[in-house]
């Protein structure tokens, strides 16, 4: 009982000293149409990705949200979702987190004003190419799924990791969304960074340039 509650409160801590993150860079770029759950933001969510994503997308949050206040609050009717994990593997998801907060602020000051919470290219939009992004086209995506995965592990709830799953799945399948969207403002600028850079993680060998679309992108 005394490790859970231990995890419990690491777990919380890891949750708040991201958020805290998330909202002071989202304050520095200046994203007011996109602030929380506003209707702004799930209006422009709905314009850009279509509203089946959209949905997809706030029920997903929804009930990750649930999850993880139904793992804090440890209803004792609730405690056959907790799953075997080994402690080792819990402590490896809190490995997890802890290594995820830097790069997180790595990328966040990198991307600086041209961070945006939805796929929205504004008029002075460049491309980011620098830090992180030299390497990677979706270093912000690494961190938050690197991070889901920790905090799944730290919790070692059925619901908590059913939820992160379902947004790890989303995730993957805005990355498509995101890398027309840049070909379209770029265009061969943004294809040939596509050929030196890998998706998530570093690409090992370069490609050689090509005429097809292995697509990939730059702004999360």
């Amino acid at each position: 009982m005394c490790n859970e509650l231990a995890f419990r409160f690491i777990f919380l801590t890891l949750l708040l000293l991201t958020l805290g993150l998330r909202l002071y860079y989202k304050q520095r770029s200046n994203t007011h149409l996109t602030r929380g759950v506003s209707p702004h933001r799930w209006k422009a969510l709905a314009h850009t990705e279509g509203k089946g994503r959209t949905i997809l997308w706030a029920l997903g949050m929804g009930l990750t949200w649930i999850a993880m206040i139904l793992y804090l609050v440890a209803l004792p009717q609730l405690s056959w979702t907790q799953l075997p994990f080994p402690e080792w593997l819990r402590w490896l998801g809190v490995s997890l987190c802890l290594g995820a907060i830097p790069f997180l602020v790595w990328v966040h000051r990198t991307l600086g004003k041209h961070w945006k919470t939805t796929l929205k290219v504004a008029q002075d939009h460049s491309l980011v190419t620098s830090g992180p992004y030299r390497r990677v086209r979706h270093p912000m995506y690494t961190v938050l799924i690197t991070f889901n995965i920790g905090l799944s592990l730290i919790s070692a709830n059925l619901f908590v990791v059913i939820g992160f799953l379902l947004l790890i799945l989303l995730t993957f399948a805005r990355i498509p969304l995101e890398e027309r969207m840049l070909l379209d403002q770029f265009g061969e600028e943004y294809r040939a960074y596509m050929q030196r850079t890998g998706r998530l993680l570093p690409r090992l060998r370069q490609k050689q340039p090509t005429h097809t679309l292995s697509t990939d992108p730059t702004s999360t």
